[in-house]
């Protein structure tokens, strides 16, 4: 077993009656597909050591003040791959390309959803392929769920017998090209009445405040921007420039700067007896206003989505990001088929 400085690993697979032998030191092309959305990568064992030295970086997540990294779920859960996203490369596009074209395939449909799997099992290709990894630099574990869980093929049986994982950990490498950051909005129910002006008091130094024209709801086009729904009113906040002129990195983030400029000021976090909940994805602002209408109570904040650079380099500095705070699917999208960020989902 070997596993080279991107984190890929070879090990053994099951014989489940289709031909393929039993320690066999290989590499997948996984593809997923349904209407709409489709994702193309590498399924490998990937050694747990390298999420933790350092080779492989990993976003962390903070939710009330405590700092999690999602990966340590993952450890605990070999059923359901890890994402990592790679630089994107033109000879690992052309071998996917190759092995596509070349290697029979295995595919597993559920429901509308198809799985499939090409084997790389030359083992020049594969000493190539950890080597361009290697060259690539930094990969990033993306704290994902949702439709990349364990998947069965054949007869039934796991394709990879999970006594064997031993410290490894299940990871399909996609390239950034092949995933998008949508919107992800957020909405709470204070524990208290709110009065707007006094809340707009709290933060009318770090923000410029606008009441929406005609009432109409707000979804951000630019960073540092933010749209507010109070009982029914929406507004719109432009953080102002010299807030940022001596800001960190990390102060510069939407969803820092929601929670440290806005939430904790005006106190409804804390005043809440409810967790902040996030709506996500493409329609995120139709499920909004739907939750808006069945209760006006509800504050409603929406934000400008955080771009995949920008979770990239969170990781790199280890940086935490709240959680909830973005949502990540493939750059094809079926909203029928979206894959599940951390948070709370609104559905």
């Amino acid at each position: 077993m070997n596993c080279g400085p991107s984190g890929l690993a070879k090990e053994s697979l099951h014989d489940d009656g289709d031909g393929i032998p039993e320690a066999l030191d290989a590499f997948f092309i996984y593809e997923y597909e349904s209407p709409g959305e489709s994702l193309t990568g590498f399924w490998a064992l990937t050694a747990a050591e390298d999420f933790h030295n350092g080779t492989i970086k990993s976003l962390r997540l903070e939710n009330n003040s405590v700092v999690v990294n999602p990966i340590n779920a993952a450890l605990e859960n070999r059923e359901t791959a890890v994402i990592i996203t790679y630089a994107s490369d033109k000879y690992i596009d052309e071998m996917i390309g190759k092995v596509k074209r070349t290697v029979p395939m295995k595919q597993s449909n559920k429901g509308a959803a198809q799985h499939r799997l090409w084997l790389i099992n030359d083992e020049n290709e594969i000493k190539r392929l950890i080597v361009i990894f290697g060259k690539l630099g930094s990969v990033f574990h993306i704290p994902v769920s949702g439709v990349f869980s364990h998947v069965n093929f054949g007869t039934g049986k796991d394709l990879i017998n999970s006594e064997c994982f031993g410290p490894l950990v299940p990871a399909i490498y996609v390239s950034e090209k092949q995933l998008r950051s949508a919107p992800c909005h957020q909405l709470l129910k204070p524990g208290f009445p709110i009065d707007p002006e006094s809340f707009f008091q709290l933060i009318c130094k770090d923000f410029e405040i606008r009441i929406s024209p005609g009432n109409a709801p707000i979804e951000p086009d630019v960073m540092h921007q933010f749209g507010v729904c109070i009982y029914g009113c929406w507004y719109q906040l432009t953080l102002k420039r010299e807030v940022l002129s001596t800001a960190g990195y990390e102060e510069r983030l939407d969803g820092h700067i929601l929670h440290f400029r806005i939430l904790s000021p005006t106190r409804l976090l804390s005043g809440s007896p409810q967790p902040i909940c996030c709506c996500p994805g493409p329609n995120a602002l139709a499920k909004v206003l739907d939750m808006l209408q069945k209760d006006r109570n509800l504050i409603a904040f929406t934000l400008h989505p955080a771009s995949l650079n920008q979770l990239i380099s969170a990781a790199y500095l280890d940086i935490p990001l709240n959680k909830g705070s973005f949502w990540i699917q493939p750059a094809s999208y079926s909203p029928n088929n979206a894959v599940a960020m951390n948070g709370e989902v609104v559905k």
